[in-house]
C-alpha cells in the first residue's frame, strides 16, 4: 500500500491507485477530518502550482537579470580557496612535491670540503687529530694496540667522514 497517509493522498491525487484501494482512501477521507483537510491543502497546492507555471515571464526578463548580475560587486576568492583549486587539479600535487623536494634537497647540501695535505703520512695513532689521518689518496691504517682488537681507519681525501673498522683478534693472528 503505501508509508504514510500523505503519500496515499499524493497517489490518489495523481491517479496511480487501484479502484479498491481509491475507494478505501476516499471513504477514510469522508472519515477522518484531519485526512479530508490534508486532501484539500493538497488540492489547494496543486491548482496554485498549475496557475504560477502558466505565467510567461516578460519579455526582458533575462537581459535585466544580466544586467542585476553584472551590478553585483564581485569578491576575489581567498588564498586558501585559490589554493585548494590548484591542488585540485590532477598535476598539481606532483608538481609541487618535486618543488618542495628540489628546494629541501638544495637547502640541505652541504658546504665543499678542500682536503687539507699532510706532508706526513697519515697517522697510525688514536690520539692523532683527523685531519692526519687525510693524505693524498685513500690510506687504510691499521693502529696496533695491546688490545684483543684490530682497528683500521678509512679516510677518503675530501671527505670529512671516517670509518673505523674493529675486528676481535683471533688467537692464531698473535706472533
Amino acid at each position: 500500500m503505501w508509508k504514510d497517509d500523505l503519500e496515499g493522498l499524493m497517489l490518489l491525487h495523481d491517479g496511480v491507485l487501484d479502484g479498491e484501494h481509491e475507494a478505501l482512501l476516499r471513504a477514510r477521507i469522508e472519515d477522518e477530518p484531519e485526512l479530508a483537510e490534508q486532501w484539500r491543502r493538497l488540492t489547494a497546492l496543486s491548482q496554485a502550482l498549475e496557475h504560477e507555471l502558466q505565467v510567461e515571464p516578460p519579455p526582458d526578463f533575462v537581459p535585466n537579470l544580466m544586467e542585476q548580475v553584472r551590478q553585483t560587486p564581485q569578491v576575489a576568492p581567498s588564498l586558501t580557496s585559490r589554493l585548494f583549486e590548484f591542488l585540485s587539479r590532477p598535476i598539481a600535487v606532483p608538481a609541487a612535491a618535486v618543488v618542495a623536494a628540489i628546494a629541501l634537497w638544495s637547502l640541505g647540501l652541504p658546504d665543499a670540503v678542500t682536503p687539507s695535505h699532510v706532508a706526513a703520512p697519515a697517522a697510525a695513532a688514536v690520539g692523532a687529530p683527523p685531519e692526519a689521518l687525510v693524505a693524498g689518496e685513500t690510506e687504510i691504517e691499521s693502529i696496533d694496540n695491546p688490545t684483543d682488537y684490530n682497528v683500521l681507519v678509512l679516510a677518503a681525501p675530501g671527505s670529512p667522514n671516517r670509518m673505523i673498522w674493529i675486528s676481535q683478534r683471533q688467537i692464531s693472528d698473535e706472533g
